[in-house]
């Protein structure tokens, strides 16, 4: 039997799906496991500094990932698709006319239809969700007041929301009729009881136990080297580095993140190089998170092999695209990812973050760093 080849229009839209899945989740602080990952080392090895919020994030990232995701759309036009080349092999292809664009529509609207109308229990979900990311975003947002800052004197962290969330969708019956439990009218009352939101049959088949146990083990590797000072001893090996202009450290760091991360799992890349990275800041006097946010978000940018991350390996299997045409079609976004990351944090990232100087909470680190060693 002959070997499956995609088109180029195949592929065009297997890798819009794989490239920006990557992309989109660096907006966010939940995005991916590698911004979970950044959090806690970071507020773990500086416990004096303020906590990186949902809402602080997603300001300074959210810009270069729109930027990331246009030039992806362009790339993949004019690579797979022939745009600026009307009259290329690719572009007749691309090119399906009104009764293909019409077709389209039909198989569209045929599976919208298939969908039926939303349920409540849909509606619920989504209610809740919104609430959710409500919560985060203004839980402290530094333009004005946050809610936390209100009801309580305690430092409310993004966990709690999350929770209270969870809480809700196991109380929240999916059958509407609950409204009814009270009505005068007997007729009316539910005759049954009504699962929740969402039972703990679907947390325990659906929920990611996995990356949690990621996240945990990577935690206890981060600390052990922190405790170990491992990861302050190859950090100050670095130090020679300090004598470069601050941005040409950050390109370093950024080509390294982004050239380690095809060849293994991101959040285990984040978890054994951030605490160097952080160690490496404190002995060079940066700001921690001048290095530590643009190499988090490298990590991410896994363009070019199935294993570099699952949105690679579900379309190299779904699309039978060979490893050799992932590896050639993967290298312009690792670059240009690059290129706007090294550009944006710079100028947008260090306004957001407010990163002028080395911070008192660093330079605390470094004291204890230094008493180690006569220990």
């Amino acid at each position: 039997m002959d070997e499956i080849k995609p088109t180029k229009i195949t592929q065009a839209y297997l890798l819009a799906a794989s490239y920006c899945s990557t992309i989109g989740g660096t907006g966010t602080l939940v995005g991916t496991g590698t911004n979970l990952t950044f959090k806690g080392i970071y507020e773990s090895t500086f416990p004096e500094a303020e906590g990186i919020s949902f809402t602080s994030w997603m300001i300074a990232s959210f810009p270069q990932m729109v930027v990331n995701s246009f030039l992806t759309w362009m790339y993949l036009r004019i690579a797979y698709m022939g745009y600026l080349r009307p009259h290329s092999k690719d572009a007749r292809i691309a090119s399906i006319g009104r009764e293909g664009v019409a077709v389209t529509n039909q198989v569209i609207q045929q599976r919208y239809k298939n969908l039926g109308p939303i349920t409540f229990h849909e509606t619920s979900i989504a209610t809740l969700f919104f609430t959710c990311v409500f919560l985060w975003i203004f839980r402290k947002p530094g333009f004005v007041v946050g809610w936390s800052e209100v009801i309580t004197d305690i430092d409310v962290r993004d966990s709690v929301p999350v929770i209270f969330v969870a809480i809700l969708m196991f109380f929240i019956p999916k059958d509407p009729s609950f409204i009814y439990s009270f009505s005068q009218y007997p007729a009316k009352r539910p005759k049954r009881s009504s699962e929740g939101l969402i039972t703990w049959k679907v947390i325990e088949s659906k929920m990611p136990w996995s990356l949690m146990f990621l996240l945990g083990g990577g935690f206890a590797i981060s600390r052990g080297s922190v405790a170990s000072s491992m990861a302050r001893r190859v950090g100050e090996a670095l130090v020679p580095l300090r004598f470069l202009p601050p941005i040409i450290i950050l390109a370093v760091v950024c080509f390294f993140e982004g050239l380690v991360t095809e060849f293994t799992s991101n959040v285990g890349v984040a978890n054994i190089t951030l605490p160097v990275i952080a160690q490496m800041c404190v002995a060079m006097e940066i700001h921690p998170l001048y290095l530590m946010v643009p190499a988090t978000l490298m990590c991410s940018f896994s363009f070019r092999l199935p294993v570099g991350t699952p949105p690679n390996a579900i379309v190299t299997i779904a699309g039978h695209i060979p490893t050799s045409w992932l590896m050639a079609g993967g290298c312009a976004p690792a670059i240009y990812c690059l290129i706007v990351e090294v550009i944006f944090f710079p100028t947008w990232g260090v306004f957001v973050y407010g990163i002028k100087e080395f911070p008192d909470w660093a330079r605390y680190i470094e004291i204890e760093n230094n008493t180690d060693v006569f220990h």
